[in-house]
């Protein structure tokens, strides 16, 4: 595909630690003995094979994520747009929240994608989950980990949790890649308002590879937009005539 540069990823944190009264009294967390940190994050440019999907975690040290949230700033630093699944409300809020902790400064702008979102703004899926949305679609389904004993494996450096983990990990960008791809030629993104070398983008994915397929006219005989069809991702687009350069979602 051609186009803007799209890291698509997933993040796995630790559990934070704290005193909390039983039932019965106030469920909230009285005190926070020790807070969460990145544990992990899976990620792949869209265009790449699934075999290029790279698995990055933490520093041996107890709780140091420091080195795992600079490698991502420096992901984000580099793309054009990031996509996760409810990335808004959680990947990058969980990166954001951790690059502050370390002092790492914001990274250079770039756009965000929540497919989460977009089912919910496009479709009627009975569950917006990545899960069930994969297993709807047929693209498979999230792979079985041993629930908070991988996670607690994981933050006492337990090679057999850790290897648990990248499989788990890496698999849920297969499954956010795969139903991106089967929904991206219905949906649009902010991508549509980015000129890419000149060019138009697709108002879906920002892919430059589009094919001019005829015309349609609005209140009238008279010619007035051009049809667009991105030949990566599907999506169509119109072109206003009496507005030349300004692409739109049909």
């Amino acid at each position: 595909m051609t186009g803007p540069r799209i890291l698509i990823y997933d993040i796995e944190n630790s559990p934070a630690l704290g005193y909390f009264w039983p039932p019965g009294y106030d469920t909230n967390i009285i005190d926070i003995v020790d807070e969460w940190y990145l544990l992990s994050f899976a990620y792949k440019w869209a265009g790449e094979p699934n075999s290029a999907i790279k698995f990055e975690r933490k520093a041996a040290r107890k709780g140091d994520d420091k080195a795992l949230a600079k490698k991502l700033w420096n992901l984000y630093d580099e793309a054009d747009a990031v996509m996760a699944h409810n990335g808004d409300r959680f990947d990058q809020k969980k990166a954001w929240t951790r690059m502050l902790y370390h002092d790492l400064g914001p990274a250079s702008p770039y756009i965000e994608i929540d497919t989460l979102k977009l089912l919910k703004q496009k479709f009627a899926f009975s569950s917006n989950r990545l899960d069930s949305a994969a297993r709807f679609l047929g693209i498979g389904e999230k792979l079985p980990n041993q629930g908070i004993h991988t996670w607690k494996g994981c933050m006492r450096n337990d090679e057999a949790s850790w290897k648990v983990m990248e499989r788990y990990n890496k698999h849920d960008v297969v499954l956010l890649d795969g139903v991106y791809q089967r929904i991206a030629p219905y949906v649009k993104t902010r991508l549509n308002r980015q000129a890419w070398e000149g060019t138009y983008s697709c108002v879906s994915c920002g892919s430059r590879n589009l094919e001019s397929r005829g015309y349609r006219s609005k209140g009238g005989t008279e010619r007035t937009h051009r049809n667009w069809k991105c030949n990566d991702c599907g999506h169509w687009s119109y072109e206003l005539l009496s507005e030349v350069g300004r692409m739109r979602t049909i």
